[in-house]
């Protein structure tokens, strides 16, 4: 099939530029920079993130398992709520544009919020419209 393989050339010819690469990069730093700079500054004392601009974990700061689990199920349902599917990160691809970055650091500045004032509260499972997820799979 030659259309096929004239695709993959096309694509392994544009990622030897680096460029894919680089954009990549620039845009998870961009959204990385937003999320850190629109966030409510109490969500830093339970949530912080890690990894690669391109592929951001949330590092969560709650003990409790239970607390844990409705507290990331309440951020979930609040990003869904707001046209951000994503898991416990977020990642960038090349399609991803500035409006794109600013709708997510606006979702995650909008639950955040709703997740830090249910904490205070703690009424995070009274603002569930689920049950709050659970780990598929335990370390012995």
């Amino acid at each position: 099939e030659p259309l096929p393989l004239a695709a993959a050339k096309v694509v392994l010819d544009r990622y030897a530029t680096g460029e894919p690469t680089r954009q990549l990069e620039s845009t998870g730093q961009s959204l990385l920079d937003a999320v850190e700079s629109e966030r409510p500054e109490e969500s830093r004392a339970f949530l912080s993130f890690s990894g690669h601009p391109t592929w951001v974990f949330q590092q969560w700061s709650i003990d409790d398992p239970e607390i844990l689990a409705q507290a990331k199920t309440l951020l979930l349902q609040e990003m869904l709520r707001r046209g951000v599917l994503m898991l416990n990160t977020h990642e960038v691809t090349t399609v991803h544009t500035s409006g794109d970055v600013h709708v997510v650091a606006q979702a995650y500045a909008e639950s955040l919020d709703i997740v830090g004032r249910a904490l205070v509260a703690s009424n995070l499972l009274n603002l569930l419209e689920c049950e709050p997820i659970r780990p598929l799979f335990r370390v012995r």
